[in-house]
């Protein structure tokens, strides 16, 4: 047999790596799987706004002076600080995080809004009600457009939080 046609019965390197990586694509979707390249743990979220994330934001907005601001200055819940629900507020675009000058600590707690997240406050604009992360990064959004009286629901009073002196 010919060295050339040896070569078109050959597993084509590629091919084989598109297979593994569209399965793996498709797995992930539905569970966290294991990589089968480096071994790490993947898996895609959905995740939505958090009401109090949101009223937050509304109090950072409404303190912003053109600084970052801490945490502690417009009162983020303990619960949506530990689980990250108002630093997600960035997937949307909202807030962005000031960098981290102690490198002893994980983050610096300071945030500023985005014009974006302002425009949001101010129920000039709308968000997509999921968004799809990955490593941190979205993939993909789904859901209709919500405004903020729809992420704070019942739970909040909009008019109530935006007219509170801080």
């Amino acid at each position: 047999m010919s060295k050339t046609i040896l070569t078109l019965f050959k597993p084509n390197i590629y091919s084989m790596f598109y297979k593994v990586k569209k399965d793996f694509e498709k797995a992930r979707a539905k569970n966290p799987v294991i990589c089968p390249c480096c071994g790490q743990r993947s898996q895609i979220w959905k995740k939505r706004p958090i009401s109090s994330a949101v009223a937050a934001l509304i109090k950072l907005v409404n303190l912003y002076d053109g600084e970052p601001i801490h945490l502690d200055r417009f009162n983020v819940a303990q619960s949506d600080r530990g689980n990250g629900n108002f630093s997600q507020l960035a997937l949307w675009g909202l807030i962005e995080r000031a960098d981290n000058s102690d490198k002893k600590k994980r983050s610096s707690g300071m945030y500023e809004p985005t014009r974006e997240g302002v425009d949001f406050v101010y129920c000039l604009i709308s968000i997509p009600k999921h968004v799809y992360t990955l490593n941190d990064e979205v993939i993909n959004t789904e859901g209709p457009q919500v405004y903020i009286k729809d992420v704070l629901g019942d739970k909040f009073d909009y008019q109530e939080l935006m007219d509170m002196q801080y």
